[in-house]
């Protein structure tokens, strides 16, 4: 059931009241007027506040990798919480980006509504067209070839001059009856021809069909660097996550350059549903007389339009007159015995009146207010309701998504430090007072193998000598450096050394007596 009225949304109201500044700083007027360029240049400026938005954003998340790329990592930590929460802000970006699927379809569904209703108008006033220009032929016939073989019948089978003459006047009062009729029509049609609403409609398709698409384009988008990301976040890869943060800059930017374009779209919108009618009335008053156009809109009694009306009337009367004439025309025919002869001319002049009759009914039909103002109702709600609950939806998200972008792109660099390799690295625990050794880098500080031979300069009965069996001790020579302090191999080894040292002091320290008690024999 179609409404009578459009019932303005609160939505209207909001975006109406959004302020209005031109390019030089000034408040304008924010009647919906697309074609006043202050008007328009307010609209630019609404959408052109998001992009600045957008280089804020842009300079705190270069910021926000700076800092993490300027940070040392002392020791290694865990990426769990943070990659949790890149997560829930990954999740939280998909839903919005669903939302906003919706958003775009309850956007077209409401054009679509405005362009079907449109559509269906146009095809009502061509219809209107097409049997006016009907009616004009019926009319052409009924003069040319109906009255005038009516006119030759009669000079050629009626002798009496006063018959003829009376005769004469029926059929000139039905060819002037039928003139009214054209009269009557072409008056109609001069006001009817000049509506031409195919031109909106293409218009709207294909503003409609880009935006469509251009909406879809924008969430596939962001679905696809929202799955790069997950996948660099569950499979902790360096890589994917570094270009998903090079590609989440690019949807950033898209993000927050749709919220632009749908902003002064929203507010322009608003603009016009607070008052239809007005711009409606101002537009096809340029064409068509005011009073006509308001009466499609408003349909506040059953004859309007009434210029419309009265002239259907007026050519219903004329028609109803002329078959009076002509019936009037074959009662004193009959008198001369002439019924034969003009029987032909008569059916043809009925059967033109009749398709008259039911074309100017058919006339009434399709320029009555009704059937145009329900297109009308239907294609203002469609788009002050509809559509712009859809693109409300759209202009909500989008802020949503860029906060979500934004976040990630501050916490995805912290995520690809701490999945930074480093070589050798060792958990220490840094209570204990005694460090591990550190494990091999190429070779330095290996321990040769046994079987290797000492090439010192150290002899291997000094070794021997000094008791050292373990041949990781003796790094000179071997061509590694001395192994880490171990202490408790050094203190056995120590304690064999002093053994050793001791055991062979005791031997010379006998030999020595030896020597003095047989020198002093």
């Amino acid at each position: 059931m179609v409404p009578d009225t459009y019932d303005r949304l609160w939505l209207s109201d909001f975006f109406h009241s959004f302020p209005h500044i031109n390019f030089t700083f000034q408040k304008t007027n924010s009647t919906f007027d697309p074609d006043s360029r202050s008007y328009f240049e307010s609209l630019l400026f609404l959408g052109a506040l998001p992009i600045v938005l957008l280089l804020f954003i842009l300079l705190i998340s270069s910021c926000c990798i700076c800092v993490q790329c300027n940070k040392k990592q002392k020791k290694k930590k865990k990426t769990t919480c943070l990659r949790i929460f890149v997560g829930i802000f990954l999740v939280l970006a998909a839903g919005s980006a669903a939302v906003g699927f919706y958003g775009n379809e309850e956007v077209n569904k409401g054009v679509q509504t405005f362009i079907d209703s449109v559509q269906d108008t146009d095809k009502t006033i061509e219809d209107a067209v097409s049997t006016l220009d009907i009616l004009n032929g019926l009319v052409e016939s009924i003069t040319v070839e109906g009255v005038t073989t009516l006119e030759h019948v009669f000079d050629t089978y009626l002798s009496n001059s006063s018959v003829k003459y009376a005769l004469k006047q029926l059929t000139d009062e039905v060819e002037k009856q039928s003139e009214e009729v054209l009269s009557d029509i072409i008056s109609v049609k001069n006001d009817v021809v000049k509506i031409h609403l195919s031109s909106i409609t293409d218009e709207s398709t294909q503003i409609e069909y880009y935006r469509w698409v251009g909406t879809i384009v924008l969430f596939c988008w962001h679905f696809l660097v929202f799955l790069i990301l997950l996948t660099g976040v569950l499979k902790k890869s360096r890589c994917v996550l570094i270009l998903s943060l090079v590609l989440a800059f690019f949807t950033t930017t898209f993000i927050w350059s749709g919220m632009g374009l749908y902003l002064g779209a929203d507010v322009g919108l608003g603009d016009f549903c607070m008052d239809p009618d007005s711009y409606v009335e101002k537009v096809a008053s340029n064409e068509i007389d005011r009073t006509i156009v308001r009466a499609y809109m408003e349909c506040s009694t059953p004859d309007e339009p009434k210029d419309f009306t009265q002239s259907i009337g007026e050519a219903v009367t004329a028609v109803t007159k002329a078959n009076t004439t002509l019936t009037s025309v074959v009662s004193l025919a009959d008198k001369y015995n002439i019924s034969r002869y003009i029987k032909k001319p008569v059916d043809l002049i009925r059967a033109d009146l009749s398709y008259c009759m039911s074309n100017i009914s058919s006339l009434s039909s399709d320029l009555h207010c009704k059937h145009v103002h329900e297109n009308y109702i239907k294609a203002v709600d469609g788009v002050c309701n509809r559509a712009l609950i859809g693109a409300s939806l759209i202009l909500l998200i989008t802020p949503l998504i860029g906060v979500c972008f934004l976040v990630i792109l501050c916490l995805t660099p912290r995520v690809i430090i701490l999945l930074k390799k480093r070589r050798g690295y060792i958990h220490v625990d840094d209570t204990d007072p005694f460090l591990p050794r550190p494990p091999a880098y190429n070779h330095y500080g290996a321990i040769p193998p046994p079987d290797m031979t000492l090439r010192s300069g150290y002899p291997e009965d000094c070794a021997s000598f000094l008791g050292v069996t373990d041949s990781s001790l003796m790094g000179p020579g071997t061509g590694t450096p001395p192994p880490a302090y171990d202490p408790g191999n050094f203190a056995n080894q120590y304690n064999n050394l002093r053994s050793s040292m001791s055991s062979e002091g005791s031997l010379l320290s006998g030999n020595h007596g030896n020597t003095v008690t047989k020198s002093a024999s």
